[in-house]
């Protein structure tokens, strides 16, 4: 799966928790967290949300990386784990 059609539902599944207030033109280096997006407990809601969208399983440690708070960076883990 190409990359962008990973961020275009990553945006789809964003949208659905509020608008995405976008402070440049890409949306794929939207910080989800950092703008508030989603909280400690959407988050892992969304999580959830992504690994039965895309059929994989998000390794525990990955959570702690800053990368997944992005969409360009979540969309990279996922193409990873396809």
């Amino acid at each position: 799966m190409k990359i962008e059609k990973i961020e275009k539902k990553i945006i789809e599944i964003l949208k659905k928790r509020g608008p995405i207030i976008k402070k440049n033109k890409k949306g794929n280096d939207y910080d989800f967290i950092k703008n508030g997006h989603i909280d400690s407990v959407g988050f892992v809601k969304f999580i959830l949300e992504v690994e039965t969208k895309f059929k994989i399983n998000i390794p525990n440690r990955i959570f702690y990386s800053k990368k997944i708070s992005s969409v360009k960076g979540l969309a990279n883990i996922i193409k990873r784990l396809l």
